[in-house]
């Protein structure tokens, strides 16, 4: 039987993927030179332990939405791309803080993966053509420096998915994309809240010791972006909450 993917879960396979080639790439010539030097100076040094999901105790289906299940394979993988993110800026989850940390990363994804197939659910009906998913798949190809279709076959392979499954990803994000395009207004944003907003970045830059700030000319398409991403952000939260008023939903973690 085919699984059923969640909303992101091939595209966040492939990001997996890239981040762990990136970090050996980068960390394999600087290993090489400072290994003698690292093991003189301290040398009783232990290496970080690294972070090991406990699955045991996961069900197989973790959720319902619906009538369709969310199943343990894609939660188990999410919570490892998130936690693999967490752990490159030194978070340590086999520490009392760490394991706290690792409770809040599983609650989020749980409650990402629940909305994630509500939206998909409530987006089936919405179209979508062969031209608009290549565009998307030659958007992230470019983005990922991935040079072939061979190459990203392989990167995708290694993490059990095929380019089929990272075209219906996208196929799912565009139905999502348009299906909250068509249920609301495109979001407007004033000048005086891009002022305001410039303003807020001021005080916090001067508040940081920033010696040189850029000009409200230079940053204010980037924050009327942010402002728009932030209305687009809010819209779908709303509609989220109307699709779980009316949803059966069952979590089993």
């Amino acid at each position: 039987m085919k699984k059923k993917l969640g909303l992101g879960m091939a595209a966040i396979a492939l990001a997996v993927t890239l981040a762990a080639c990136g970090d050996n790439e980068e960390t394999e010539v600087e290993t090489d030179e400072t290994e003698t030097e690292e093991t003189a100076e301290h040398p009783e040094t232990e290496a970080p332990s690294e972070f090991s999901l406990d699955t045991e105790d996961i069900p197989e289906v973790v959720a319902t939405v619906n009538g369709e299940d969310i199943e343990k394979d894609d939660y188990v993988r999410a919570v490892e791309s998130q936690a693999m993110m967490y752990t490159q800026f030194g978070i340590d989850f086999n520490d009392e803080e760490g394991q706290a940390m690792l409770e809040e990363v599983k609650d989020g994804v749980l409650q990402g993966l629940i909305e994630d197939r509500l939206l998909i659910q409530a987006s089936e009906d919405v179209e979508v053509t062969d031209e608009e998913i290549d565009q998307e798949l030659e958007m992230a190809m470019a983005q990922s420096q991935i040079e072939s279709q061979e190459q990203l076959e392989e990167l995708l392979a290694e993490q059990g998915f095929t380019v089929e499954d990272l075209r219906e990803d996208f196929e799912k994000q565009l139905r999502v994309q348009k299906f909250i395009e068509e249920q609301t207004e495109a979001p407007e944003v004033s000048e005086e809240e891009i002022q305001s907003a410039y303003d807020q970045q001021v005080e916090m830059a001067e508040q940081s010791g920033a010696e040189e700030i850029p000009s409200f000319e230079e940053q204010r398409d980037s924050i009327e972006a942010e402002l728009i991403q932030e209305a687009r952000m809010a819209q779908r939260d709303q509609i989220v909450a109307e699709l779980q008023e009316e949803s059966d939903i069952e979590t089993n973690v």
